[in-house]
């Protein structure tokens, strides 16, 4: 699910921030990463990000107003051959970033 949001780009440093939505009762995780929060642009509720304690990379994220959903940064996962079925935030994507032909096309979040 790429976001082309204009806070995901700057947090992620790219055009886009690509996530997995997993139920959170689905989702195990091995070390104790450290977190942080801020209020969604869209939706006005919390979103917890979490990151790497010792590298800083951004992992997943708990987004409020998405309620026991985990949204996993994919480029923290080994297997990164994953279906893009929604684009999110396709009116903020950058000029040269395409879409994604088979992928639901969303202007804000689903």
């Amino acid at each position: 699910m790429p976001g082309s949001g204009s806070y995901c780009q700057k947090f992620s440093g790219s055009a886009f921030s690509s996530n997995v939505a997993v139920p959170t009762a689905n989702f195990t995780l091995h070390g104790t990463p450290k977190s942080w929060s801020r209020i969604g642009l869209c939706s006005g509720k919390e979103n917890v990000q979490f990151f790497c304690d010792e590298c800083g990379s951004s992992l997943f994220s708990r987004p409020e107003a998405m309620p026991g959903t985990t949204l996993i940064k994919t480029g923290s996962l080994i297997d990164t051959d994953i279906k893009i079925m929604a684009e999110l935030f396709v009116s903020r994507r950058r000029g040269y970033v395409g879409a994604v032909e088979s992928a639901k096309q969303a202007t804000e979040m689903l």
